[in-house]
């Protein structure tokens, strides 16, 4: 948490120093702009660092049939995606996203847990602030897609997960849920331009579940165990390229 803090303010801080060269750059008098960015789009990659909480999953995988009392889920991950939005009449934004989470695996003795999932989705915001070659804006979203679990049988014994699931000792199964996530964040961007190019980022973000299948493996659904509850928090940064109309 203090690498990620110390990251924001060096961030910020790089920002502000850009803002002020550009704001010396523009004029002999060191006139500020005060232009919005009226209609245009930016799109972008970002990555950062996830954290999740996953419903009863790991009270199904401490059972004694399965990875035993010593188990425990690590919710800390890794988050990639890209992005695409609109800015509509200075104060709207519109986007869709790709985005992936794989969380660190959770294991004990007997074995291996590992989660993955991948979604797609759009959102909406509002422009809080819109000048001085900065975006911020709050936005909310919603996103579908599929969530992997792999288990692993470290034990020479076989393992099973729910009361219909085996893993034989020494090998490794994938199941899969397809899962739903509501969006709620934060956003800022820094444009090297009035008219866009060169743009960077910040976004800071919650998911919350609103709905999930049963997990699965081939045509067999695991059953005596809770469905996939995937909810947590992201701190993010992008790179992209944008281009705007602008006006006063």
């Amino acid at each position: 948490m203090k690498r990620i803090a110390f990251s924001i303010l060096i961030l910020f801080g790089y920002l502000q120093t850009v803002a002020q060269e550009n704001t010396f750059i523009q004029g002999a008098n060191s006139f500020k702009s005060d232009s919005k960015k009226d209609f245009g789009f930016f799109l972008g990659v970002h990555s950062g660092a996830g954290f999740a909480s996953f419903g009863d999953l790991e009270k199904d995988l401490k059972k004694n049939t399965t990875f035993g009392d010593k188990f425990f889920i690590r919710g800390l991950g890794s988050h990639w995606g890209a992005s695409l939005n609109g800015v509509i009449s200075s104060k709207i934004i519109i986007g869709a996203s790709f985005n992936r989470f794989a969380f660190d695996a959770s294991e004990s003795e007997k074995g291996q847990s590992k989660v993955k999932t991948q979604t797609i989705g759009g959102n909406v915001g509002y422009l809080l602030y819109n000048k001085n070659n900065y975006l911020i804006y709050p936005f909310l979203g919603y996103q579908v897609g599929t969530s992997k679990m792999n288990l692993t049988n470290y034990s020479n014994v076989d393992i099973i997960y729910g009361d219909n699931v085996t893993i034989e000792r020494i090998t490794a199964k994938e199941l899969e849920s397809q899962t739903g996530v509501a969006e709620l964040g934060a956003s800022m961007r820094y444009c090297f331009n009035d008219k866009g190019l060169l743009m960077i980022g910040i976004d800071l973000g919650a998911f919350f579940n609103v709905g999930s299948k049963d997990w699965s493996t081939g045509s067999t659904t695991v059953s005596q165990v809770s469905k996939p509850s995937l909810a947590g928090g992201y701190l993010r940064f992008s790179v992209g390229f944008g281009l705007f109309t602008t006006k006063f």
